[in-house]
């Protein structure tokens, strides 16, 4: 029960919860605070502007992602439950909420950099015989009907130099 206490506060500060800073804990969780502790983590959630939500609109929350049973949604809303059954319904939300945050920043740094990895990538010479001269990745090779590994070596010779036309016949192509 601690480490749900403990990981809670963490989230309040790390996801800067109003005033977390000047406020005691209990009080966040009390009653009189609930609707906005929970429009706080819906908002976060979901990237919402609007302040505070309808008790309606918080249960049907808490029900949609299962943070409790329907029949706890209202006690859980007006503070009705026991302490240890609410501080675990609280532990599930902030458990969320850290793994949505983390989510969204593990997304937003990964598209660019997998943008800028695929651009040296076909950039990048990838023969490991330099006396071959330079082989770049090509964007309008069809490979698809290449078959390599169960076919004798005359249909493989013969699929070999169908690539090699297609690879010349686009060199062509680039320097005209």
């Amino acid at each position: 029960m601690e480490n749900h206490i403990a990981f809670i506060e963490k989230c309040l500060k790390k996801y800067e919860y109003p005033n977390v800073h000047s406020v005691v804990i209990a009080e966040i969780f009390s009653g009189s605070n609930r609707t906005f502790l929970l429009s706080w983590l819906y908002r976060n959630m979901h990237d919402e502007s609007e302040m505070i939500f309808s008790p309606d609109v918080l249960s049907e929350f808490l029900n949609a992602y299962g943070f409790c049973k329907s029949s706890q949604t209202k006690k859980f809303i007006e503070s009705d439950l026991e302490f240890p059954i609410q501080l675990e319904i609280l532990h599930r939300m902030f458990k969320m909420l850290d793994t949505l945050k983390k989510e969204r920043k593990c997304n937003e740094n990964s598209s660019s950099l997998a943008l800028e990895e695929l651009k040296l990538f076909k950039e990048r010479d990838l023969n490991i015989f330099p006396h071959f001269g330079p082989i770049r990745v090509c964007d309008n090779i069809d490979l698809k009907n290449v078959k390599t590994m169960n076919c004798s070596k005359e249909e493989q010779h013969d699929e070999k130099s169908s690539i090699n036309f297609q690879i010349e016949k686009l060199l062509k192509l680039k320097t005209m």
